[in-house]
């Protein structure tokens, strides 16, 4: 299906011209052109970073040196990442992110491109001032990540939640509603694995029928994707093979996908990738040769050394297994390994008929649902509401959480339509010390027993 990629685009977008200070000098021009500091005047010659080695399953140090040729930072990384650079990304990580998306997302079109950017919520911004006007509508899951709808509010772009299940949203509602919405969205946005904060993530064959929905009413699907390499291992402890992205399969150009080194290697970073169509990352391109420019090129260089010493290593078995490849199955299984310990805790010290919880077999989080009908609204005489009162108990159990010496996230914090009748927490396994998981779920199960003892005199 071929679509019209110029009608997306907002009217701020539609204004946004080139800026003559990004216009290229020819090779072997005498620049007096650029205001670029002259590298004589960089105090920074060269980096060096201590790094978790493949060899030693991650448990030893090396150190890793980067100088560019002859140690004089006049041409190469370490000069690249010092000076002004192509809004797009430095050259050398650019190569890297390349063959990252290639390896594990390349659609089904040849025209796509992307940028470097600073981090996942910058992403977010750009798209939605490149793509929505004020009054422009967007949907999401009625559970969402807080930070898209705090970005959406002072942009004044409306957002339509769509109810959800176990396998993420429900596509028949998603069709239903936009049917019978007289203004067309702009996108659906998705956090389609590790769900935040409910712990889901998407089998193959929803995404499918979410697709299909998209290209019937021809909106775009923005994919912030933090957790696609948290995909935890099988129970059996084979690793699970990784579920196929939004963007794989893309045959449109309709999806703008969010890739994060936040989550598989560090939040400081301040780096991401978004990946599109060539008009969409050329448009947002433009802005960001007047805002960001671009990623932190110091940040840029510490992961292009990191990721490319990494990716040099290779095993003695044979294997074609690299150290990323390596880093990110270590990574599921410490995260399996925690996920475990906390539902284990919940399992011996939390009441099941109070609440109950999922399994997630992606990310860091799993959600804990209050079970309503062992908390009726005790203040309906009072003249609350039941979506008062969700609100109510919610508060009234994360205080008495935070009495117990432990926080949760509250699920009101991540609803879109605050009127569903739902209590909930987002508990995750990510943070804490192994053995303050175990203690953390006793609190948990302590507090629980506390408000239904005080709110109905009995004990559970």
């Amino acid at each position: 299906m071929r679509i019209n990629y110029s009608e997306f685009l907002s009217t701020e977008a539609k204004l946004r011209d080139a800026s003559v200070m990004t216009l290229p000098v020819q090779k072997g021009n005498i620049s007096l052109f650029s205001g670029l500091p002259h590298p004589d005047c960089f105090p920074i010659k060269g980096l060096s970073i201590d790094y978790l080695t493949p060899d030693s399953q991650f448990k030893k140090q090396s150190t890793l040196s980067i100088k560019d040729k002859d140690g004089e930072a006049v041409q190469g990384n370490v000069y690249e990442a010092l000076q002004y650079m192509d809004s797009k990304g430095t050259s050398f990580f650019r190569k890297w992110c390349k063959q990252h998306i290639i390896d594990f997302h390349e659609p089904s079109y040849s025209d796509w491109d992307f940028l470097v950017e600073a981090g996942a919520t910058q992403s977010t911004d750009a798209i939605l001032r490149t793509f929505c006007d004020p009054g422009d509508i967007v949907l999401t899951d009625n559970f969402t990540y807080p930070c898209f709808v705090e970005s959406c509010k002072p942009l004044r772009v409306e957002i339509v939640p769509v109810d959800v299940d176990s396998d993420g949203v429900d596509p028949k509602q998603m069709d239903e509603i936009l049917q019978k919405l007289t203004k067309k969205p702009k996108f659906y946005y998705a956090v389609p694995v590790g769900h935040n904060p409910l712990g889901y993530t998407m089998p193959l064959e929803r995404k499918l029928e979410v697709y299909k929905v998209c290209q019937k009413h021809n909106i775009l699907i923005v994919e912030d994707d933090p957790y696609f390499h948290l995909q935890l291992p099988n129970e059996d402890g084979t690793p699970a093979p990784p579920v196929s992205s939004f963007f794989k399969l893309d045959t449109d150009g309709r999806v703008l996908r969010i890739d994060s080194f936040s989550k598989m290697l560090m939040p400081g970073s301040r780096c991401s990738i978004l990946t599109a169509n060539k008009t969409f990352i050329d448009n947002v391109l433009l802005y960001h040769d007047l805002s960001i420019h671009t990623a932190s090129g110091p940040s840029q260089l510490v992961l292009f050394s990191l990721l490319n010493q990494w990716t040099s290593h290779s095993l003695k078995d044979g294997t074609d297994k690299t150290g990323f490849t390596e880093w990110i199955t270590n990574l599921q299984k410490h995260y399996q390994k925690r996920r475990d310990i906390l539902i284990s805790a919940f399992e011996q010290n939390v009441s099941r008929e109070l609440c109950s919880w999922n399994k997630p077999t992606t990310g860091m989080f799993l959600w804990l649902e209050i079970n309503l009908d062992k908390f009726p609204n005790v203040k309906a005489e009072e003249g609350m509401g039941d979506s008062e009162w969700c609100v109510y108990l919610e508060d009234l159990i994360f205080d008495t959480y935070l009495q117990n010496c432990v926080a949760l996230a509250k699920g009101h914090w991540f609803m879109v339509d605050q009127s569903k009748l739902k209590v909930g927490f987002r508990a995750t396994y990510a943070f804490a010390e192994e053995d303050l998981l175990v203690v953390a779920a006793e609190r948990v199960g302590t507090a629980l027993n506390e408000v239904h003892l005080n709110l109905y005199g009995a004990d559970i």
